[in-house]
């Protein structure tokens, strides 16, 4: 099997199954099948509707710091931004392309003698994330839930030594549940007994009651970051920095919505830390306060408030949902006031666009509303058309590159969001305006 050959067989695979219980009992035969790959060592397992990715960038680069070279450390996220490699790396390298291809075709062969039915799409490829972990002999690992958390098919994980609950919101609510409760219940069913499970602090009561709870009957020790510890925050186009329980640190990342990322990336290190599961043995640092500087310092997550290009001034983040819009209104507050600012945003339709975008879009001198490579993509005329009365310029364009074109020729800073679909077209057309440059 060719890589090409590869992707095209894991995107024929069904997204979604009517029994999540049955897919995940299936997948765990799966696992038992392939070596017990679902008993990962020293593991943090990551859910929420909002930071998870970037909390599991952090947490991930802390565990590299500390280790030092020749101790891999296994990430598994979703989704990727440009390249599929991207979801399963070692150490910050992605799996390569004859690697992905070869353990497609032995992951189908397993399932096919197993007698298992053809997981769905997620399962497939977690069960390759974990073989290949397994393979590469990583001593760390660092897993971040897809959807969910209870129902997510990384919850095969069989003992997590830590669990962190980010951000709870609304979002895939016709799965998950329509109130923050059960959202929470759903993500916080990967406490397993015995971990230690950090809850972002500032969580809205309703989702953080279900969180304790689940810790409470799994019997799971709960962390939750300490926000009076937190002090001294600047926010920049440079970066992130602030104060916690007297240590200061610095993000690449920006906004200060990172600097509460961060608090459950430190946290999760310092539980693995006191339980015996993450000793400092990179020669570089003298204690796990200084490995945690050093792996936030480098932290870095594609498509989060990512600078694409300083001149003209080009920022692209995922948000996509309500308290990810939140977070991006004020980060572009914080980063950019005073800026002649213009919009460039596209849209799945099944998040409720035109409710989403009123707020935000006030913000901006212009707002341009571009389609995404989706069918689900929502109509940018008639977008346009809804955001109209609460944008002081609103327009729509045939593609991002249109848009991006137009927007960078007269603006002081450019801002494009929305679906990660939405990333990739930017991303190039920034490369391809950086080499015009030249």
């Amino acid at each position: 099997m060719q890589y090409d050959e590869a992707l095209t067989f894991i995107h024929s695979l069904g997204r979604m199954g009517s029994d999540w219980r049955a897919n995940l009992e299936s997948l765990r035969r799966l696992c038992r099948a392939a070596g017990d790959v679902d008993a990962l060592p020293g593991a943090v397992h990551i859910a929420g509707t909002n930071g998870k990715g970037s909390t599991a960038a952090m947490t991930a680069c802390i565990i590299e710091e500390a280790a030092g070279e020749g101790i891999p450390v296994g990430k598994y996220i979703s989704p990727y931004i440009e390249r599929f490699n991207e979801r399963i790396s070692v150490s910050g390298a992605d799996i390569g392309d004859t690697e992905l291809a070869a353990l497609t075709e032995e992951t189908r062969r397993l399932v096919l003698e197993s007698g298992e039915p053809m997981p769905l799409q997620f399962a497939f490829v977690t069960l390759m994330a974990f073989t290949y972990f397994k393979r590469m002999g990583c001593a760390h690992h660092v897993i971040e839930c897809g959807m969910g958390g209870l129902s997510d098919h990384t919850n095969v994980l069989a003992a997590p030594e830590v669990c962190v609950i980010t951000e709870v919101g609304y979002d895939h609510t016709e799965v998950l549940g329509r109130t923050l409760g059960e959202i929470a219940a759903n993500k916080a069913g990967i406490v397993k007994p015995g971990c230690v499970c950090v809850r972002a602090a500032g969580m809205a009561p309703e989702a953080a009651a279900e969180v304790d709870k689940a810790c409470a009957e799994a019997g799971a020790r709960l962390v939750i970051p300490d926000l009076n510890a937190l002090e001294g925050i600047e926010v920049s186009v440079s970066g992130t920095r602030f104060t916690y329980k007297g240590e200061r640190y610095s993000l690449r990342l920006l906004g200060e919505h990172q600097a509460q990322n961060a608090l459950c990336a430190i946290e999760a290190a310092l539980a693995l830390h006191e339980r015996g599961k993450l000793e400092v043995t990179n020669p570089a640092h003298p204690n796990i306060y200084a490995a945690i500087r050093a792996g936030l310092a480098r932290a870095y997550n594609p498509a989060r408030l990512e600078i694409l290009s300083e001149n003209p001034l080009l920022i692209f983040d995922g948000a996509h949902n309500a308290s990810g819009i939140a977070a991006l209104e004020r980060a572009i507050k914080a980063l950019l006031p005073g800026k002649r600012l213009t919009l460039v945003c596209g849209m799945l339709a099944d998040k409720e666009p035109e409710l989403l975008l009123r707020d935000i879009c006030a913000l901006a001198e212009r707002v341009i509303i571009v389609p995404v490579d989706s069918p689900r993509s929502a109509d940018p005329e008639a977008l346009c058309r809804a955001l109209a009365p609460c944008c002081k310029a609103a327009e729509w364009r045939g593609s991002a590159g249109e848009a991006l074109d137009d927007a960078c020729a007269g603006a002081d800073a450019v801002v494009s969001f929305g679906s990660l679909y939405l990333s990739s077209e930017v991303r190039a057309w920034a490369r391809t305006a950086a080499k015009r440059r030249q």
